[in-house]
């Protein structure tokens, strides 16, 4: 303990500078981080580690979305569109993210990204999301 307060660092961590290394902020720097890191480089590990987490669940989807022209399995791999196996592509909905596999859709006024019509047979809860306004901007679905 000694040793750390000859070096300028108190028994709570505080690394203490004398009055011309300070500046004119007069406060305290935080403890030293024990991964001697840049917060950004921690940051960016941490950014890292909840993609990975992310890309783990969306992979393991407890339904399956199929192509309406081939019945191949539609896999999430990207939040704007949908490609099966056999290269047919389908934009996603920005509602409820599933392939709006029909012709007609609703747009946003704003930023033309599309949200799929509800159809008789979804749950409830879906055809509630599917008539909210744009995730993205707000602004209202046509």
């Amino acid at each position: 303990m000694k040793k750390m307060q000859e070096q300028g660092v108190s028994e709570s961590g505080e690394v203490k500078l004398e009055k011309e290394e300070m500046g004119a902020d007069s406060r305290a720097y935080p403890p030293v981080a024990w991964w001697n890191a840049s917060p950004k480089t921690h940051k960016r590990q941490s950014f890292e580690v909840l993609i990975g987490h992310i890309k783990n669940k969306m992979n393991k989807q407890t339904f399956s979305e199929r192509c309406t022209l081939c019945q191949d399995v539609l896999p999430f791999t990207d939040h704007k569109q949908a490609i099966c196996k056999n290269g047919h592509m389908w934009l996603r909905c920005v509602l409820s993210y599933q392939a709006c596999q029909t012709l007609t859709f609703r747009r946003c006024l704003l930023l033309d990204s599309i949200a799929r019509l509800p159809k008789p047979e979804d749950p409830e809860w879906i055809k509630k999301i599917l008539q909210a306004p744009c995730t993205l901007c707000d602004s209202p679905m046509i």
